[in-house]
């Protein structure tokens, strides 16, 4: 990238988490092993409100026709949902449930942009809904999940 072209802020995932998690959870990986391997990047983070994440698609994430496998798609959702709701909740997250609506089909070598926010929080549960944008700023897929706060 040319140097006068402007950077996006990087995040370091293990900023969203704080110490007091790390001390708390001290074998925990962070950033999960999924989150890596899904080649995420950290664009925005409003500190329990959303968190915005860029993923570039890869040809072994599509199926036989190039295009997103939708269990895929499902998985980039739940890797933005789950630092999020770990961020905001300072303890452990379990998804309950999630629903997946999806809009248009995204291939090998695109990226997406997924901005999850908050709908509800309680001490024990939190509702999330989140959108996927391609490059283009179309909509690809709608998401809204329940997770449970897990109590150790």
């Amino acid at each position: 990238m040319p140097a006068d072209i402007e950077r996006e802020p990087q995040f370091e995932p293990l900023a969203l988490f704080g110490n007091d998690f790390l001390e708390k959870y001290p074998d925990a990986k962070i950033p999960p092993p999924c989150f890596i391997e899904s080649g995420a990047t950290i664009i925005a983070h409003e500190q329990g409100k959303s968190l915005s994440v860029r993923f570039t698609i890869t040809e072994k994430q599509t199926g036989p026709l190039g295009i997103l496998q939708g269990g895929v798609l499902c998985s980039l959702f739940d890797d933005v949902f789950g630092p999020l709701s770990f961020a905001t909740a300072k303890k452990p997250c379990v998804s309950i449930d999630m629903n997946v609506n999806f809009v248009r089909m995204t291939k090998a070598g695109e990226s997406l942009t997924i901005k999850a926010e908050f709908v509800s929080k309680t001490r024990r549960l939190l509702q999330m809904k989140a959108e996927a944008n391609n490059e283009k700023g179309k909509l690809v897929a709608t998401c809204s999940s329940n997770l449970m706060v897990y109590e150790a």
